[in-house]
């Protein structure tokens, strides 16, 4: 779990969504979930 930091700011509502998209990305490369989040 790399943005565990990023968690801290997100709402709880944008950690759901980064909880889903770690998962989604969990095949995929832990770099799409940062990238996200930093997207949003």
């Amino acid at each position: 779990m790399r943005h565990l930091g990023a968690e801290k700011v997100m709402s709880p509502e944008e950690e759901t969504q980064a909880s889903v998209t770690s998962r989604t990305s969990e095949g995929v490369s832990n770099e799409t979930p940062v990238s996200s989040c930093t997207h949003l």
